[in-house]
């Protein structure tokens, strides 16, 4: 027993020399496509070391005849590739940033602090309506993740008319982004455990966007069992009005003439669509801006995942609704977080305040309220006039929007963005898996509300869309003293999310700062309400909810 105790100790203490003596400001780590330099950095709250190597290509460059095609796994390359800064990030437009990015943007981060052994996994999907954002550190930097001794992973992928440009047929199937994730996925599979990860506990989360995305990847046949373990869906899941682009040819037609393009069918015009410079597609990529009044409730996303093309013969993404997928049984049965903010929609009281013509819009077209990006029904038919009469008289009280109700508008849109369809997939998926599945509500405001800080909106209550994302990420600009509540909160969040990638609950045990268990979700939909405090409950907004169920009962089919 003795001299096996002795073996451990001196190959532990072997181990240990090893990894002191390597020189990790140049660190060079084997992978399946070739050898990558990785860095030495700190934690910029803590000061902790970690490792990281940046800007790996997981993928070939979509650029030329693979624009507007599946992505193909990169081939690999000689020597050593320079991974200690981020590659471009993918071509980008949105409702303040100007263009910029790269086609040639398809590549990974990952950061760990250390490499020996084997960690749980988390590979973050980034949002932003499909047409921004990117996996690099400015944003969602690795702080709080690796401190809880977890390697995390980034990545980018396609966004906008590069990602999702789709004319409904093969000619240009669309779904580029979401293959994208696919293939860095099983890049990730592969090479992780040579950077102290697990490949057989992979967790995959995301927000926005990028919980859609994290649900769709959950959803996909394209997707094989054991590419992931765990899922975290944060504001947003594959039921969510604004998922699915159900008309992208037109999309692809608008574009055409905006262009000046002419062409003589489909693959004429992909081919045509080829041949242009990437910057002149990617400035024609409209803004979350650039959508009707009301913005993203009666318009679908210009750019965003599509069904697939029947006449389509590659890996098809999307074959299906992903509703049909859930109501087959087709969810892969793995433990889920799904959840969202308490108050999704605060952002349409900003669109009030910077355009001041939206409520005179809404006033004289009151059936605008009517979701059909939600639901497939006419709102000038007698039923569409019906439900809108509910509508207005549920949430306003049967009263013109003005000042003094912008906050009950927000929260129907909260329900019909947001809450709604995170709330039919809980119970769609509650049928048919056996995974626990853990629902939560974030409500805390307070100093790491990152967009509410950011509209200028303090003064309304709860946390709005985006505003749990500064208690999981060291965002720039939102400092907090050590003695602020956000720190107790940011230290839970980040706690929860990494036991469940750990444990595959989100709270295996408890103490000082994890002070309740978190119940899964069961028949009366329990679910964690995370503000102040930890507070379990049941069925959040569930009248608001009922009563959603009782418009499509009473109106729709």
């Amino acid at each position: 027993m003795f001299k096996v105790t002795t073996l451990v100790l001196l190959l532990g203490t072997v181990s240990y020399l090893q990894a002191a003596a390597t020189p990790f400001n140049d660190l060079i780590i084997n992978t399946s496509t070739g050898q990558v330099r990785g860095q030495e950095e700190r934690t910029s709250l803590f000061g902790d070391r970690y490792f990281s190597w940046k800007g790996i290509p997981y993928a070939e460059p979509p650029v030329g005849n693979l624009r507007f095609r599946d992505p193909v796994p990169h081939r690999g390359w000689s020597g050593v590739w320079d991974a200690r800064s981020h590659g471009a990030s993918c071509a980008v437009s949105g409702i303040i940033l100007t263009q910029r990015g790269d086609e040639d943007c398809l590549f990974l981060n990952i950061y760990t602090q250390s490499i020996i052994g084997k960690r749980p996994v988390m590979v973050w999907i980034h949002g932003g309506a499909f047409i921004l954002g990117s996996g690099d550190d400015a944003m969602y930097g690795p702080d709080y993740f690796v401190t809880e001794d977890v390697v995390y992973v980034t990545i980018n992928y396609r966004l906008g008319i590069l990602g999702f440009l789709s004319t409904g047929d093969r000619h240009a199937p669309g779904n580029y982004g979401m293959k994208d994730m696919v293939v860095a996925l099983r890049w990730i599979k592969q090479n992780i455990e040579n950077f102290g990860g697990d490949p057989d506990n992979i967790t995959i989360f995301g927000e926005s966007a990028g919980g859609v995305s994290v649900h769709l990847l959950t959803l996909s046949p394209m997707v094989e069992y054991g590419l992931f373990h765990k899922a975290i869906l944060q504001s947003g899941t594959g039921l969510s009005s604004w998922t699915l682009n159900t008309d992208p040819a037109k999309n692809a037609y608008d574009l055409a003439n905006q262009l000046g393009v002419s062409y003589l069918n489909n693959e004429d015009l992909v081919n045509k669509l080829r041949e242009l410079p990437g910057r002149t597609l990617m400035e024609t990529t409209p803004g979350l801006w650039d959508m009707d009044i009301t913005r993203g409730l009666v318009s679908h996303f210009s750019y965003a995942p599509v069904i697939d093309p029947e006449d389509y013969e590659g890996d098809k993404f999307l074959p299906r609704h992903p509703r049909e997928i859930m109501e087959s049984g087709g969810s892969k049965d793995i433990p889920l977080i799904i959840g969202y903010c308490s108050e999704e929609s605060l952002f349409m009281i900003r669109e009030q305040i910077l355009d001041s013509g939206v409520r005179d819009v809404i006033n004289n077209n009151p059936h605008l309220v009517v979701p059909t990006t939600l639901w497939d029904i006419d709102p000038h038919s007698p039923n569409g006039v019906s439900m809108a009469n509910d509508i207005w008289s549920f949430y306003l009280d049967n009263q013109s929007l003005r000042l003094g109700n912008r906050l009950e508008w927000s929260r129907w849109n909260t329900d019909v963005h947001f809450v709604y369809g995170i709330d039919q997939t809980v119970r769609l998926t509650l049928q048919h898996k056996l995974s626990p599945i853990y629902y939560y509500r974030f409500s805390f405001d307070g100093s790491l509300n990152f967009l509410k800080r950011l509209t200028l909106l303090t003064t309304f209550p709860g946390a709005m869309h985006a505003d749990d994302l500064g208690y999981l990420f060291n965002l720039p600009g939102l400092p907090t003293l050590p003695s602020n509540q956000a720190n107790v909160v940011r230290r839970r969040m980040s706690r929860m999310w990494t036991d469940f990638a750990k444990y595959g609950t989100p709270t295996p045990f408890t103490d000082t700062l994890i002070t309740t268990t978190w119940p899964r979700v069961g028949n009366n939909l329990e679910f964690m309400d995370i503000g102040e405090n930890l507070v379990p409950g049941t069925y959040p907004y569930g009248e608001r909810m009922r009563f959603m169920d009782g418009l499509k009962e009473k109106y729709v089919n």
